[in-house]
Formats: structure tokens, sequence, C-alpha cells
């Protein structure tokens, strides 16, 4: 490659400012940049590498070289291991294309790495920084950062890591930042040591987030975070406030001193025999929380002042965004004012794990109509569904919160679909529905009374909606309830009670579904009975697998096929049955972010005999 004598490079760096720094190196023939800059990687490798070692030995031996300017320079595949760079090392804009090995290199002085891009494997396993490290809008492939030693800020802001990065066994002296950044792969903390603030504040982890033996000795920032998977952090003291935990493991951690989760996410996880003294959960979503024999301190329970139970997301740009179901907001210690719960507590709900809440906003008009039907659901769940389930309702100042209590988290997923139904029934003619008696208790008689008994509930309410919406007296005091959209309605006719009864529905909290992937090859045909059993006998194999993982709740799962396959040796039309194992296997779909151990295999057993029925 031959170097021009007559051009200058045509590349130009821009600062924050829009000042302009243009490349005083010469082009190269046939293009308009220089060897530094030129985006021919193909043929500019060695030629690449001689040159640059000509410039790194002018910049160390002139001190009019105030640092090493390799800002947008276009590296091909490059080592610098075990070099000492003496000045700021300036990588601005520069783009490393192949694999970027700074093993064991000292940096004496600043490295400032703005919009950088390595396409390939950033090497800095035993780097040694004495000065600040600023990685601001870089984007990374495969960072390995091995052992070694940050004396200074390390900071890490708006930057992208598309495959795993590893800070195993580093010490870092200064304060270590992530601030807005995205990891898309496991990161690994392993062995690191952090001696002054770590702050990882409205970073977003896709992946596993793993801090095995990790020791902090200041303070933990995970604020407005969005982690998937963070396993064996053991931190004094750490803000997770409005953070998202959805799958934490806290192994190592039996006792929280000062943590603060408020307006946080905490979904999936175990909590069982840890203590929590001097926290707060005030504004907290609680979803799917195991609590095991959990112990608040007087100070957590007095520091919380409400939480909710479930959640809504959101999608803009591609993005998710997590926002608490306002109906299922628990005020706790303080804010019952002289009502029945007025002393009840945090603990309190964590000892109810099994109880579904959620808040009605109703009109006076309507409010006795959908009272007396919810009450019912009573008489429907023991009559019909062959449960017992205890229904409670208090006011909760105008609003009137509804408490569904079932004796297992098995049970609990059928249960809140069932009630979904049970409510949509409102709208069809009694004689459209169709009631499948599970109580095989009931003589011929119970059976018809109970249905004398819906239908007249269900007239009752039918005609208290009708006429209730209709004399509706103010409609302006709702503008800011769940029934706001009645202020649009015309007509006040049977339509605007279904609109009214959807939106009601809707804003219970639901189940969040998951998404199965399921190898198609172990969908194998089931011809009869046998078969059934064989492949339950595989799944019963996988969930003990999972007991240590959630041993309360494989034990009802288990429960549930030994039903099951009871009903299929005792009984010679399979119908039932199959509809039975039906709405098993959903009710395992709704389960996944309970953590089970072998969930993947247990659905995949669960897929197959879903299709094969």
């Amino acid at each position: 490659m031959e170097i021009s004598k007559s051009h200058k490079c045509a590349f130009i760096y821009y600062d924050n400012n829009s000042k302009d720094f243009p490349c005083e190196h010469p082009s190269l023939e046939n293009d308009d940049f220089c060897i530094f800059h030129s985006k021919n990687l193909k043929d500019k490798e060695d030629f690449f590498i001689k040159a640059l070692g000509s410039l790194i030995a002018r910049i160390e031996k002139n001190r009019n070289f105030p640092c090493y300017n390799f800002r947008g320079f276009i590296f091909p595949k490059i080592s610098f291991k075990n070099k000492i760079f003496f000045k700021e090392l300036d990588l601005r804009k520069a783009e490393f294309n192949g694999f970027a090995d700074f093993e064991n290199c000292e940096f004496k002085s600043d490295i400032i790495c703005h919009k950088t891009i390595f396409h390939n494997k950033l090497f800095l396993q035993g780097a040694i920084f004495k000065n600040n490290v600023s990685f601001v809008a870089s984007e990374f492939n495969k960072l390995i950062l091995v052992g070694g030693l940050s004396e200074n800020k390390f900071v890490f802001h708006g930057c992208k890591f598309y495959e795993n990065v590893v800070f195993r066994g580093r010490s870092f002296e200064g304060n270590v930042i992530f601030h807005s950044s995205i990891f898309y792969k496991d990161v690994d903390f392993q062995w690191a040591k952090f001696h002054k603030l770590f702050d990882l504040s409205n970073s977003t982890f896709h992946n596993k987030l793993e801090f095995n033996n990790a020791q902090f000795f200041d303070d933990v920032n995970f604020s407005n975070t969005n982690i998937s998977i963070i396993k064996n952090l053991n931190a004094p003291g750490v803000s997770f406030d409005g953070a998202i935990l959805q799958q934490a493991q806290f192994n190592s951690l039996t006792e929280f001193i000062n943590y603060s989760f408020s307006n946080g996410f905490l979904l999936s996880l175990d909590f069982s025999n840890k203590s929590f003294k001097n926290c707060d959960f005030t504004g907290v979503v609680l979803k799917s929380i195991r609590a095991d024999n959990i112990v608040f301190d007087q100070k957590t329970i007095e520091n919380t002042k409400y939480i909710f139970t479930d959640y809504i997301i959101r999608k803009e740009d591609n993005l998710e965004y997590f926002f608490p179901n306002q109906n299922s907001r628990v005020p706790l210690l303080g804010n019952f004012g002289d009502q029945e719960n007025k002393n009840f507590t945090f603990l309190d709900y964590l000892k109810e794990q099994n109880k579904w809440s959620f808040l009605l906003d109703l009109p006076d008009e309507i409010r006795t109509g959908i009272i007396n039907y919810i009450n019912f659901f009573w008489d429907y769940s023991k009559n019909v569904l062959n449960e017992n389930i205890n229904v409670t309702m208090l006011p909760e100042g105008s609003k009137i919160r509804v408490n569904l209590l079932v004796d297992n988290s098995f049970k609990q997923f059928n249960i809140i679909e069932a009630f979904q139904d049970y409510i949509k029934n409102i709208f069809k003619p009694f004689n459209e529905i169709n009631i499948e008696f599970r109580n095989t208790k009931l003589s011929e008689y119970q059976k018809a009374k109970f249905m004398i008994d819906y239908e007249n509930e269900l007239s009752t309410t039918q005609i208290n909606l009708k006429y209730g919406i209709q004399n509706l007296s103010d409609f302006n005091k709702l503008q800011y309830s769940t029934i706001n959209f009645l202020l649009s309605q015309k007509d006040r006719q049977i339509e605007s009670q279904e609109k009214y009864i959807t939106q009601l529905i809707e804003s219970i909290p639901k189940i969040q579904n998951i998404n199965l992937s399921v190898n198609q090859n172990l969908s194998n045909v089931i011809k009869n009975k046998f078969d059934l059993e064989i492949d339950f006998s595989k799944m019963l194999d996988e969930l003990e697998k999972s007991k240590a993982n959630n041993e309360n709740l494989v034990n009802e799962l288990k429960q549930e096929i030994e039903n099951i396959k009871g009903e299929l040796k005792n009984s010679p039309d399979t119908t039932s049955t199959k509809e039975r194992i039906k709405k098993f296997i959903k009710t395992l779909g709704k389960i996944g972010n309970y953590g089970l151990q072998n969930y993947d295999a247990i659905m995949k057993i669960g897929k197959a005999i879903s299709e094969a029925i």
C-alpha cells in the first residue's frame, strides 16, 4: 500500500461541542483515508501494524504528543500484550474489527472510549489501570477482564454488551459505574472486590448476573435495573429501588440489613428462611414470592407503607415498561385506619401467599349486584369446582377489596381462571351456560337445587346491572375511576354493561402467560392409558429432581398426577379425565415463573401428552 504525497486523510473527529479535529496523517493512494482510518481491512493489516508501531514510538518520545491519539482508527486484529501505556489512550469512535488483546497491559493515564466498537473479543486479563477508565456509548462483543487492578474510577455509560462479560477476580479500588447499559448475555463478577461505590443503576441484564464470593466495602446501587437472573449477591446494604428482579437467588445471604426495594418489582423470588432488618418494601410489586419462615423486624414493617401484588407490561418502540397494577394495591400497617384490617402488616400478606386479591371501584348503583354475585362464587366453587374457597370483601375507602383464599398455589391458578369465566357468565342466557359438576358427591337433587339457585342469582345480577347503570346519578364523579368509559356511553343498555364488566375483568390481575419452547420430537403418539401412565412417570421423575427447588409446589403437582392416574385406572370412560389432563397441562404452563429446576423438561413431556390426547 502506497502513501499519497499530496493528500491528507479525509477523517474528521467532531467532539460534543461540534469542534472538528481533522486527521493529520497522509491518505493512501487510491483511498480517501490514511492507513489508520482506511476501511480496507483485507489489504492493510501488516502495513497497519508496522505504521502503528512507528506512531506509538513517536508519541512516547515526543512531549508534544499529549496522548495516544487513536480517534476513529479502524483496527484489524491487534495485540498490545504486556505493553505499558505512559500517556492518555484516546480511542473515541475507534473500531476494532478483530481480536483486541490488552493482556497484562499497564495504563498509567486515562483511557477514553466514547462510541468505540469492539466487534470481536476484547481481552484485558491482568490489566492494571492507574487512572480513570471511561467507556461511553460503546459496543462490545465479548469482554474479558479477569484479574488485575483498577485504582481509579471505572465507568461504562450507555454501553451495549452482546456476548458474555467477565470481571472475575478483579479488584476495583475506585468507583465502578455501569449506568444505563444493556447486557444481553451472562455477566460474571465472581471473586471481584469493590472497595468503593458499585453502581449498576438503570441498566438491563437479559441473562444471568453472578456474584459468587464477590466482596463489597461500600454502597451498592441497583436502582431502576432490570435483572432477569441475579445469583449469590451478598452485600451489606443495597438499593434495589425501582429495580425489576425476575429470578434473584440470594442463596448465600440469610440476613438482609438496610436493603431498599421501594417501587421495585420482585418476581419469582425465594425469600424463605431469610430475615430483614431496617429494610423498605414500600410500593414494591410482589409476584410469586416464596416466603416460608421469613422474618421481618419491626423497623421493616414500619418502613413499608403499601405494596402491589400484580403488574402490567406496556411495549413502546420494542421496549417493555413495567407498571404496578393499581387495583392490586395492598395497604399495610397504619393505612387501614379503624377498619377491620388496621393491624394488617407486610408479614401477614406474605403468610397468605395463596390469596388472590384485587380492588374494585364500584358506584353505589351497581355495587350490591356485583357484591352479591361475587359472594355466590363460594357456592359455585363448592358445588361445581369441588373446591373450598374463602371469599371475603372489605371496604377500602370508596372501593371494595375482594380476596379469594385457596389452600395451595396449584389450585390458585385454576381458581383465578374459573372466577374470570364465572364473571363473564353475566352476559349469557342461563341455558347457554355449560355447568360441569366436578363434585362427584352431589346427588341429582343437590345439583338441581344448585342450578335453580344459580339461575336466580344470575337473573337478579343481570337486572341489578341493567337498571343500576341506567340510573347512575353522577357520571362526573366517576371520571377518574375504573369505569370512566361510561362517560361516553349514550344508550346505557346491555352493551354498556358488558363493556363495564369487560373492563372490570381486564382490571383484575392476570396470570402471566409463559411461552413454551418444546422439542417436537418428544411429541410421541400416545395410543392408550398405558402410554399415558409411562409419560406421567417421566414427568414424576423430572418433578422429583425439582423438589429441592420448590418442594411444596412439586408435591402439589405430583398429587394431581396421582389423582389423574387413579381416574385412568378406575374409569372406563376417559373423556372427563382427558379434560382434567388438559387443564393440568395448562396449569403447568402458568407456573414457569416459580423457577422449577427442570421446568423445560417437564413442559416437553406435558406438551407431548397434551398433543396426544
